[in-house]
């Protein structure tokens, strides 16, 4: 009789998926902005969204060259799908930073691999 209730007690301790939607109002960017420059406005959120390229691992190491003018938020959304990487930021002074991020080739456990590494990169201008 007390199996019922522990299992239904762990069932209830999953989590529902977090939704994986940017915040409204937020400037997005994504895989195909690799090398752009945005401009946004001071107290604009900027939301990352990168998925994992072929051959490749996920991104990672998602930041801000200046935390000062970018600064990370909380993002309940960083448990999100399998192979995406999420980030967002708010434009907190006025300045350039850049945003980047990393993945290194995905390589099969015990053979060699090339020490290549694959760089995203947005410039965004805060005015």
């Amino acid at each position: 009789m007390l199996a019922a209730p522990l299992l239904f007690a762990c069932g209830a301790a999953v989590p529902p998926a977090p939704d994986p939607t940017p915040p409204a109002g937020a400037v997005q960017v994504g895989d195909a902005d690799d090398g752009r420059t945005i401009s946004v406005q001071l107290g604009r959120q900027i939301s990352v969204t990168l998925h994992r390229q072929n051959g490749f691992q996920p991104w990672s190491g998602l930041s801000s060259s200046n935390r000062d003018v970018l600064a990370p938020m909380v993002d309940t959304r960083n448990a999100g799908a399998r192979g995406v990487t999420l980030g967002l930021y708010r434009a907190s002074s006025k300045g350039e930073a850049q945003l980047t991020a990393n993945a290194g080739v995905d390589c099969s456990p015990g053979m060699a691999c090339p020490a290549l590494v694959r760089v995203w990169t947005v410039t965004v201008e805060v005015a």
